[in-house]
């Protein structure tokens, strides 16, 4: 397997967006920040995403930092430029203005997107929003854990949290970024249905439009690639999208046979990784999965496809 990696392109458009790489602390002062902000408070998208809360860092919940360590995150903040003072309570408006504005596209978001990719020894979990021409992305790497007796790849993740604000779109090049991209190339093949009795577990996740897909399908039969013409034996790596409208824009279609609530995914793409080859997940029911052979340039085609029709282009690129 591979690390992850970026294309030169992808490095080269980085300016257009603003990165830093927070600590534990800075992010869950920023976070309850956009939670007090948000039109959904404590019920937000960004507060909902699991591996983002206190939780997820082995924190509690309703406080998570002594007031000592929250004073100590916000005098970072401000050391760096992004905060004005250190606020008595987290709160938004101690932010530099621009900095406070970009952030509230996480506390509301017309376009969201989870991202969760994996390769040999790393990969990231991501968050990817949309508001009013800016795109906010939240990522975390995960690093390889040594396996279990069970034989199963287990990832933990890293301490800190990087935070990417743009304000001219690149919504779609953020989440290119989150994935294990690879040189490009693989060929386009026909739909295939596979028998496979653990396919029920990857179908209760899809229609949950949550939970962990990939790691279920590494698990694929090596024959299954055979099958769809493809000479590896194993899988390299994989990644999943969720896309969810929780603004329920006007300008937002639900997906195919979906009620268009925003909870209701608008999308969700899963795609597997070869050292030559990339597989679509396009549907899984009972004991059988549909896979198709494409190629990096097919997913990013099909996202741009998706994303147009949510957004301008001009908005996605």
């Amino acid at each position: 397997m591979t690390a992850v990696q970026t294309s030169p392109e992808a490095r080269a458009r980085r300016p257009r967006s603003a990165r830093f790489r927070l600590d534990v602390g800075e992010w869950l002062v920023l976070r309850r920040a956009l939670v007090r902000a948000a039109p959904w408070g404590a019920a937000s998208p960004t507060a909902m995403a699991a591996d983002f809360r206190p939780e997820a860092f082995g924190l509690a919940p309703e406080a998570p930092l002594p007031e000592s360590e929250r004073r100590r995150a916000w005098a970072l903040l401000r050391e760096r430029g992004l905060a004005r003072y250190v606020p008595p309570d987290d709160d938004l408006d101690a932010l530099v203005v621009p900095f406070a504005a970009a952030l509230r596209a996480l506390a509301e978001p017309e376009v969201l997107a989870d991202v969760r990719s994996w390769a040999a020894l790393a990969g990231t979990t991501g968050t990817i929003a949309w508001s009013a021409g800016r795109t906010v992305a939240l990522s975390r790497e995960l690093r390889r854990l040594t396996p279990a007796r069970d034989g199963r790849e287990r990832y933990e993740h890293a301490g800190a949290v990087e935070l990417s604000l743009a304000a001219d779109g690149t919504l779609l090049e953020e989440i290119l970024l989150a994935l294990p991209l690879r040189d490009d190339d693989g060929r386009p093949g026909p739909a295939v249905v596979i028998g496979w009795d653990a396919a029920h577990a990857v179908a209760e996740a899809l229609r949950a439009g949550q939970g962990e897909i990939v790691p279920h399908l590494l698990d694929l039969p090596a024959e299954s690639l055979a099958t769809l013409g493809i000479s590896a034996r194993s899988l390299t790596g994989g990644a999943q999208l969720t896309v969810r409208c929780p603004g329920g824009g006007h300008r937002v279609a639900p997906a195919v046979g979906g009620s268009g609530h925003p909870d209701e995914p608008v999308l969700q793409g899963v795609w597997l990784w070869t050292p030559a080859d990339v597989v679509e997940l396009l549907d899984a029911a009972g004991s059988e999965v549909t896979l198709r052979r494409t190629s990096m340039r097919g997913v990013r085609a099909g996202l741009l496809s998706t994303f147009t029709g949510l957004l301008n282009v001009e908005e996605v690129l």
